[in-house]
Formats: C-alpha cells, sequence, structure tokens
C-alpha cells in the first residue's frame, strides 16, 4: 500500500480549496490525501467523497502506534520520496507475463462489470445501506477509454520518476519547480485512474464472499491492491490496466482472507476470563511485591469452590500437604491460568 507526500507544495498544486489543518501529509502515495483519521474501515459514501474512500485503503494497513509514528516522524518524511507500501504486498514480485495473459484471457470471456450494471446487486449482503451508498458514489465516476487510462499510467510514472530525482538531488536548481509540476501532475493522475476503477475492485470482490470476510472488507482490501497497481502499471507491455488491476486486486484480497484465517478467534467468555487474570495478577504482584504464581492467581478466580480455596489456605496457614485430590484440583485451576 501507498502512503502520501508530505510536501505542501505539491498538495496545494492538487487544490487550492482544501482545508488548512490537513495540508500536513505523510509520505507520497500517489494520493495527496492527508493526515490519518481510525475511523470504521469499511469504505462508506455516506460521508466522505471518492478522496476519503481512497485515503481509507490508503490507511488501512497502519495500526494507531504506526500513524502516530508516521504523523511524529518529522525528520524522515519531510523529503520527498518516501514512499510507505503496504506490508502486505511488498514482497510481491511483478506478475509474470503468463499470469496477466491468463487473467486478461479470462477477462475477455466476461462481461465488463465496471458498468452500471454491477449496481444490480441481488444478494442480501450486497444490498445492505452500506454498500447502497458506496456503490452509488463510486458510480458516478466516468470510466476511462484505453488511451485514457494510458495517458494517465505516463503521468503517474513520470511523477513517479520525478519525486526519485527530488530526493536523490539529482537535477539543476533551475529544473526543481518543473520535477515538483510533474508530481503534483502524477498524484492528480494516480488519483484518478484509482477513482475510475473502484469499481473494478467490487466486481473482483464479490466473487470472494463466503470465506470469512463482510463484503466491505473485501472492498477495502481491493482496494490496497489497486493502488498498488495504480503505481506500478506499465502501459508499454500491451495490457490493459484492468489485467493488470485485476491480478493485484486479487492477490490483495487473497493474503487478507489468509491473514484473517490464521487469525484466532477467542470466544467472549474466554475473553472475559483472560481479563480477570490479568487484573488479578496485577493486583496480587502489587500486593506480594512479587510476580504471582499461577497457583496463587488460581486462588482469587473461581477456578476452585470456596470450600477448596479455604482448603488451601488453610494448608498453607498450617504448613501441611495438601491432599492428593486438593492438589490435583489446584494444578488444574493453575494450568488454566497458564492457558
Amino acid at each position: 500500500m501507498v502512503r502520501r507526500s508530505k510536501n505542501t507544495d505539491e498538495r496545494s498544486a492538487h487544490s487550492s480549496s482544501e482545508p488548512t489543518e490537513r495540508k500536513r501529509k505523510p509520505a507520497h502515495s500517489g494520493d495527496g490525501l492527508g493526515k490519518p483519521r481510525r475511523r470504521n474501515t469499511a469504505p462508506t459514501a455516506h460521508s466522505e467523497d471518492i478522496e476519503d474512500i481512497v485515503e481509507e485503503s490508503l490507511w488501512d494497513d497502519i495500526d494507531d502506534d504506526e500513524a502516530d509514528d508516521i504523523e511524529d516522524d518529522d525528520n524522515g518524511l519531510e523529503e520527498p520520496g518516501v514512499r510507505l507500501v503496504s506490508n502486505r504486498l511488498t514482497d510481491l514480485d511483478e506478475p509474470p507475463d503468463t499470469e496477466l495473459a491468463r487473467v486478461e484471457e479470462e477477462l475477455e470471456q466476461e462481461p465488463d462489470q465496471r458498468d452500471d450494471t454491477f449496481l444490480e446487486l441481488g444478494a442480501p449482503e450486497l444490498t445492505n445501506d452500506p454498500v447502497r451508498m458506496y456503490l452509488r458514489e463510486i458510480g458516478r465516476v466516468n470510466l476511462l477509454t484505453e488511451e485514457e487510462e494510458k495517458s494517465l499510467a505516463r503521468r503517474v510514472q513520470l511523477g513517479i520518476q520525478a519525486q526519485k530525482q527530488l530526493a536523490a538531488h539529482e537535477y539543476d536548481p533551475s529544473e526543481e519547480d518543473d520535477l515538483r509540476r510533474a508530481v503534483a501532475d502524477g498524484k492528480m493522475a494516480e488519483r484518478r485512474l484509482a477513482e475510475a476503477n473502484l469499481r473494478l475492485v467490487v466486481s473482483v470482490a464479490k466473487r470472494y464472499i463466503g470465506r470469512g470476510m463482510s463484503l466491505l472488507d473485501l472492498i477495502q482490501e481491493g482496494n490496497i491492491g489497486l493502488l498498488r497497481a495504480v503505481e506500478k502499471f506499465d502501459y508499454r507491455k500491451g495490457y490493459k490496466f484492468s489485467t493488470y488491476a485485476t491480478w493485484w486486486i486479487r492477490q490483495a484480497i487473497s493474503r487478507a482472507i489468509a491473514d484473517h484465517s490464521r487469525t484466532i478467534r477467542i470466544p467472549v467468555h474466554m475473553v472475559e476470563s483472560i481479563n480477570r487474570v490479568v487484573r488479578v495478577s496485577r493486583r496480587l504482584q502489587q500486593e506480594l511485591g512479587r510476580e504471582p504464581t499461577h497457583e496463587e492467581i488460581a486462588l482469587e478466580m473461581d477456578f476452585l469452590t470456596p470450600e477448596e480455596r479455604r482448603a488451601v489456605q488453610e494448608a498453607e496457614r498450617t504448613g501441611q500437604p495438601l491432599e492428593p485430590s486438593m492438589e490435583r484440583r489446584l494444578r488444574k485451576a493453575a494450568a488454566k491460568v497458564r492457558r
């Protein structure tokens, strides 16, 4: 996933009417968007425009601590050319031609689902209000012709190259203004190319429904793949952008589903027990001045009956050994704490 430039000159080139509080940016993502806002990760259009939809995708892979680090790291991100990408996709190489050819063949056999007919979704999962609002918002964006896609892709690559030159200081002072204009133009081209293909993400995401993630989450992950495709697309290879983007969208969604399936789901009652163990452990540590043993924690929990707790406490007070049956119960209770 690609992040954003902190150069305010570039931002002003994109929009002179942007509120002043959003002019301080983390590193360039090709989107020209602002400071991360921790909102619901599902892309909705109820209170956001297309810019905010793309922005949600750009910041989805960053947790709160990372977002704070990015916002506060003035030294590292002031330099143009610093680009942050999704950890989930950075290890992926360019798709081989055989893969792209296969995707292109698949797409040729299917109707283009980026037109307005894709908004006619009948399944209950696809017709809730957030989905409808999102589809309505992205449906307002005009699709691009193949020539328009190539033109935008050229501008994107020129912007990336200009940004690299600025970061490496490989330019004459007289060229700086032109390079900064190229960067700003490239960022606007990235945004336009991404916005026009948000419907493609939906058409791909629909195919992954029922694999453990909601449609909105699938769309969010697919948007990350789309932004990666926008940055890396090479129009000179002869493939359509939709072919190249579909491959990256599928990769992003597939990896998200794999990560999601590996997450251990803890039942609510177990979460409550874990929290209680933590609270008891902290209290005992303060009272004892040391780390409590698992047995000591177990005595404070409801893992033993009141009679069993009294028997253990009496044995500790008198120094007498526990009965074998009681010792087994205490060991089992301590094992619950360890788990």
